[in-house]
C-alpha cells in the first residue's frame, strides 16, 4: 500500500468500521431502553404499519370486550327475572290445580292468586340493567360482538342480536288495514265454500274503452279492470278492442290467484282463496266466476258504465257475497223430511222425530193453511221440545229449497243417531218421506292455523272458535313461531274451555311454515281473520290478568291459560339462555384473540434482550478494537516524517 501523508487510507477504513460500530451500537441500546427492536417507522416501515394497524384492533376488540360484558350483564338480569317468574307462574298453577277441587275455599285461592301476579308484574318492570328492560319491550337490541377485517382492509362490525320480550299482559290494539295474509286455515272438519258472482252479458261492461272500469272487492282490496289492463295482459288485443264479459272475469281471476304476468299490483295471491272463470250451463248467455275460500273473504262488486260521469251505475250486478267460511271441529250432519200434503191436518195429529235416544214431538192444531206452513210450525213446535228437554245440539230449520220440508240437523258428537220418524196425520200416511238415514255422530278433529311469510309489526290473527275471538298483534321482529305461541295464549285465555292447542314449529321460521292445532272436546266451528296496522303488540302474560278460579268453569279453564303462560315463559328462558351463552363464548374469544394479537405484535416489534445482551458485548468489543486501529491509523503519517528527520 503506498503511504501518503496527504491521504490516510487507513485511518479512513478504520474510522468508516468504528462509525458502523457505534450505529449497530445505537441501535442494540435503543432495543434495551425500549424493549423494541421496531420501535418507530424508521427501524422497519412495513413491519410498523403492520403492528400498527394490529394495536389498533387490539384497541377495538378491548372496547368490544366492554361492550360484551355489558350486555352479558343486562342479559343476566333478564333471565334471572324469567326464571323467578316461572317459579311464580308454577306456583300459580298449584292454586289453580287446587281451585279445580270441590269443596276448597276458591276465593282464598283467588286472592293468593293475586298477590302472585303482582309480584310477577313488579319483577317485570323491576328488570332492569342501566335503564334498559329486556321484558317491556319488542324491539331487538344488538350486542357489538367483533370486528371483521377484510384482506382488502374493509373492517366490518358484528353484532349479537337479542330479541327482546313484552312479559307485560297487554291485550293488544288490532289494525283494521287489509293485508297480510300470512295465514291458512285447514284440517279435519275445515269446510271450503264457493260462491258465484254472475254477469249479465247484456250489460256490455268495459264496451266504451275510454270511460268504463269493473272493480271487484277482495277482503277490501281492489282489483280494477280496465281494457288498458286487459290488453296488456294480452287477454284482448289492443286497449280499443270491446272487451267481453269474459275478459274481465279472467282478469279478475289472475288477480286472485295471483298468477297476472304484466300488470303486478292487482296480483293478490290470497291464501285459501282461489277463483275461475266458467261458463253458466242454465244461462248460457252468462258468464260465471266462482271463487272458493276456505279462509273467509268477503267479495263485494262495484262497476262503472258509460254514464259514470252523472254519478249513475251501469247495468248489471253490483254486489255479491261470499259467506264466511269456517272450519269445524265438529261437521255437522242433516236428514231432510218433507211435508207433501198441501192440506191441513186435523187437531192432535202428531209428527214425532227421533234422534238416537231423543225424542221431538209436533202436534198439530188444524190451523197451518198448507205443507208450508205445517213445516213451519212443527219447526218451532220440535225446537221447543228440544228446548224443554235441554237439548242445544239438535236444531230444526226449513230447508233452504223446499218450505215444506222440515232439515234436522246434528251439531254435536255426543246426540247423534239414527234418525225416525213417526206420524199420526191421517190425511196421508206417506206425507213424510225421510231423505237420509240416520244422522251419525259429529266427528270432532283437528283444525290447523297455518302461519307463514313474513311477519310484520302490528299484524294481527283473530281465531274465532265458536262465539269466543281471540286475537293476537305481533310485536316487533317476530317471526312464524312467535306468532303461533301468541295464539296459543290468546286462545287459552279467551277461547271457550275444552280446546287444545298443538303447536308445530318450522325449522326455518322465516320461510317455513308454523301450525298450531286446535281440537275441541264437544265441537265448535272455527274461523280465522287477518288485519294489518296494529299500534300495540300483545303481551307474553297476556291472560295472566284475566285468571280467575272462584268459579269451577273459571278454574278449568284457567289451567289451560296457565299451561299456556308457562311454556311461554320456557321459552323466553331458553331464548335468553340461548343468547347468554353465545355472548359469554365471545367473550372468551376476544379475551383470547387479544392474547394472540398481542402475541403477534410481541413477535414483529419487540426485542430479544438476551440477543441484544450478547450482540452488546461483542459491539463495546468492536468498538475499543476499532478505536485502537484508528488510533494506530493516525500514527502512520508521524511514522513517513520520521524518515526525514
Amino acid at each position: 500500500m503506498t503511504s501518503s501523508i496527504l491521504t490516510n487510507t487507513s485511518a479512513m477504513i478504520a474510522l468508516q468500521n468504528l462509525r458502523a460500530t457505534n450505529s449497530s451500537l445505537e441501535d442494540v441500546n435503543n432495543q434495551i431502553s425500549t424493549g423494541k427492536k421496531v420501535a418507530s417507522a424508521r427501524d422497519n416501515a412495513a413491519v410498523f404499519a403492520i403492528s400498527q394497524v394490529m394495536e389498533s384492533d387490539v384497541a377495538g376488540f378491548q372496547a368490544i370486550t366492554e361492550s360484551l360484558a355489558l350486555g352479558s350483564s343486562t342479559l343476566a338480569v333478564a333471565s334471572n327475572a324469567t326464571t323467578q317468574v316461572g317459579d311464580l307462574l308454577n306456583e300459580i298453577k298449584g292454586k289453580i290445580v287446587s281451585a279445580n277441587e270441590e269443596n276448597v275455599d276458591r276465593a282464598t285461592l283467588q286472592n293468593e292468586i293475586d298477590q302472585l301476579r303482582n309480584q310477577i308484574t313488579g319483577i317485570v318492570d323491576a328488570a332492569q340493567f342501566n335503564g334498559l328492560n329486556l321484558l317491556t319491550g319488542d324491539e331487538a337490541i344488538s350486542v357489538l360482538s367483533s370486528l371483521d377485517r377484510a384482506s382488502t382492509g374493509e373492517v366490518t362490525a358484528n353484532s349479537v342480536t337479542v330479541n327482546s320480550r313484552n312479559f307485560t299482559s297487554e291485550s293488544g290494539s288490532a289494525g283494521t288495514a287489509v293485508g297480510g295474509k300470512n295465514a291458512s286455515i285447514s284440517g279435519t272438519g275445515v269446510t271450503g265454500n264457493a260462491s258465484t258472482i254472475q254477469l249479465t252479458s247484456n250489460a256490455a261492461f268495459l264496451a266504451n274503452t275510454g270511460t268504463e272500469t269493473y272493480s271487484v272487492f277482495v277482503d277490501g282490496v281492489e282489483v280494477e279492470v280496465t281494457n288498458a289492463k286487459l290488453a296488456a295482459e294480452g287477454i284482448i288485443a289492443t286497449a280499443t278492442t270491446a272487451a267481453t264479459d269474459e275478459n274481465v272475469l279472467d282478469y279478475v281471476a289472475g288477480a286472485i290467484n295471483g298468477t297476472l304476468t304484466s300488470v303486478t299490483t292487482d296480483n293478490l295471491g290470497f291464501q285459501g282463496v282461489t277463483a275461475a272463470r266458467q261458463g253458466n250451463a242454465g244461462t248460457p248467455a252468462n258468464a260465471e266466476l266462482v271463487i272458493t275460500s276456505t279462509a273467509g273473504e268477503e267479495i263485494t262488486i262495484a262497476t262503472d258504465g258509460a254514464a259514470a260521469a252523472a254519478g249513475a251505475e251501469a247495468a248489471g250486478p253490483t254486489a255479491a257475497s261470499l259467506a264466511t267460511v269456517s272450519g269445524q271441529t265438529n261437521t255437522g250432519s242433516v236428514v231432510s223430511v218433507d211435508l207433501v200434503d198441501a192440506a191441513a191436518n186435523a187437531a192432535d195429529e202428531t209428527l214425532s222425530i227421533t234422534v238416537g235416544t231423543n225424542t221431538f214431538t209436533y202436534t198439530s192444531d188444524n190451523t197451518p193453511a198448507d205443507s208450508d206452513a205445517e213445516a213451519a210450525a212443527a219447526v218451532a213446535a220440535l225446537n221447543q221440545s228440544a228446548a224443554d228437554q235441554g237439548i242445544d245440539s239438535i236444531v230444526f230449520e226449513i230447508n233452504a229449497g223446499d218450505a215444506s220440508t222440515i232439515d234436522v240437523i246434528n251439531l254435536s258428537s255426543a246426540e247423534g243417531g239414527d234418525v225416525t220418524v213417526s206420524t199420526t196425520f191421517t190425511t196421508n200416511p206417506g206425507n213424510i218421506t225421510q231423505t237420509a238415514n240416520a244422522v251419525q255422530p259429529a266427528t270432532a278433529g283437528a283444525v290447523n292455523i297455518d302461519i307463514n311469510g313474513a311477519i310484520v309489526e302490528g299484524d294481527s290473527f283473530s281465531v274465532t272458535i265458536g262465539s269466543s275471538t281471540a286475537t293476537y298483534v305481533a310485536g316487533a321482529n317476530e317471526d312464524a313461531n312467535d306468532v303461533i305461541r301468541g295464539l296459543q295464549a290468546v286462545i287459552a285465555a279467551d277461547g271457550p274451555a275444552g280446546v287444545s292447542a298443538t303447536l308445530s314449529f318450522a325449522a326455518d321460521p322465516t320461510t317455513g311454515t308454523a301450525t298450531i292445532s286446535l281440537a275441541s272436546e264437544s265441537g265448535a266451528s272455527v274461523s280465522l281473520a287477518e288485519a294489518r296496522g296494529g299500534t300495540t303488540s300483545t303481551g307474553d302474560l297476556y291472560g295472566l290478568s284475566t285468571i280467575d278460579v272462584t268459579t269451577g268453569d273459571g278454574a278449568e279453564k284457567a289451567l289451560d291459560t296457565i299451561e299456556s303462560l308457562i311454556q311461554i315463559n320456557i321459552g323466553a328462558q331458553a331464548e335468553f339462555g340461548a343468547s347468554e351463552r353465545r355472548i359469554d363464548i365471545q367473550s372468551d374469544f376476544m379475551s383470547s384473540l387479544i392474547d394472540s394479537f398481542k402475541s403477534g405484535i410481541g413477535a414483529l416489534v419487540d426485542a430479544d434482550l438476551e440477543e441484544a445482551s450478547a450482540r452488546l458485548q461483542a459491539l463495546q468489543v468492536q468498538q475499543q478494537l476499532g478505536v485502537q486501529a484508528l488510533s494506530i491509523a493516525n500514527q502512520a503519517p508521524q511514522n513517513i516524517l520520521a524518515l526525514f528527520r
